[in-house]
């Protein structure tokens, strides 16, 4: 069961404990299988690989970081903004004319952008998977919920404000074909079907604890917790009630303490930075004097640790615009030096270039 259905059958388990008649069942998850199998096959196909086209190579998280030479198992950590810090991000978002859990998914693009230094990045948000236009959907008992790619390219001169709605529209469009399994989509990107991304969020809007509330007295649960693991290195849970609470869940064998509190608080920190102002560039954002507000050196920001192309090309979505090199009395900027440095390398992959291979240089 996923979390949603968890809640309506804990519901159901109290009302039927309190004597109470449970209402006749219309609706069976085999009415949803009948629903997924009508659907257009061909037109999710289409639509997922027009919206990875812009994603060159996979996000790779982990490969921005150190890599961990210790640890073992998964855990978590615990990270929570209090209530005046949630209001006043609730009353953005409303400004806005977005969702809160918009906002969360922009300023992770954003953070994972900084990390990698890739222009486009990607990660796996959790969706309900629960058809709109399926009687009943909301009511079934079962296992609905999808992991999807959330993909996009931040740009360092949109507004935050141009950004958010931009991620709120590609959400909208997403909704259509939720239903496409993750693998066929890995399949369809073109990647030879490996993971797009190694890091997802969920944002929890399952009315688990308001069912709870409802129940009739006599017979209570308390003290309820989830314990998950994924076969991703990192999953980031954010529940939103009149704090926000987010769950950082991670393998030590791939990201060590200090690198998942860095990022949990980079996510939060940039929620915030974001949040103070609408019509403020994204490349105006700092993450690394956002997070180091927070964080001790022993935790410095993961960006500090990207080898030197790495480094360029996060140069290079900064200043785009700013001058990288004057020869023979021509200049270009670092946005142009980075496109004609990345056209040479997709020519030598083409032509079997790799590794450790070596190529001639004509000085």
């Amino acid at each position: 069961l996923d979390g949603w259905s968890t809640a309506h059958l804990l519901g159901e388990v109290l009302r039927h404990y309190a004597g109470e008649a449970l209402p006749a069942a219309g609706h069976r998850f085999a009415d949803y299988i009948g629903w997924l199998q009508s659907r257009d096959r061909d037109a999710s196909e289409t639509f997922w690989k027009a919206q990875l086209q812009s994603l060159e190579t996979p996000t790779r998280l982990l490969d921005a970081l150190p890599a961990v030479t210790s640890g073992d198992g998964h855990t978590e950590q615990h990270h929570y903004l209090d209530a005046d810090a949630t209001a006043a991000l609730a009353a953005f978002t409303r400004a806005q004319k977005v969702t809160f859990n918009t906002l969360v998914q922009a300023a992770w693009l954003l953070v994972l952008q900084r990390c990698t230094a890739q222009p486009s990045v990607a990660f796996g948000a959790t969706v309900s998977g629960r058809p709109a236009d399926l009687p009943a959907a909301q009511q079934m008992l079962g296992l609905f919920i999808n992991t999807l790619p959330v993909v996009a390219t931040p740009s360092p001169r949109q507004s935050v404000g141009d950004w958010l709605r931009e991620v709120q529209a590609l959400n909208l469009a997403t909704r259509e074909h939720e239903h496409a399994p993750l693998y066929d989509i890995q399949r369809w990107a073109g990647h030879g079907g490996q993971a797009l991304f190694d890091s997802i969020v969920v944002f929890e809007n399952y009315p688990v604890d308001a069912a709870l509330r409802r129940a009739p007295g006599g017979l209570a649960f308390a003290n309820i917790t989830n314990r998950a693991e994924t076969n991703y290195a990192l999953t980031l849970v954010l529940a939103q009630t009149d704090t926000l609470r987010l769950t950082c869940r991670f393998d030590r064998a791939r990201l060590a303490e200090a690198q998942a509190k860095t990022l949990a608080q980079a996510l939060l920190a940039t929620m915030r930075a974001m949040a103070a102002d609408a019509a403020q560039p994204l490349g105006q954002i700092s993450l690394i004097d956002a997070t180091r507000l927070r964080t001790s050196p022993s935790s410095a920001f993961v960006g500090s640790y990207q080898p030197v192309h790495r480094r360029f090309e996060a140069h290079a979505l900064d200043t785009p615009d700013a001058t990288a090199l004057v020869a023979d009395g021509q200049a270009l900027s670092y946005g142009e030096l980075n496109r004609r440095a990345n056209a040479l390398a997709r020519q030598l992959i083409a032509r079997g270039v790799g590794p450790d291979v070596p190529v001639g240089v004509l000085a």
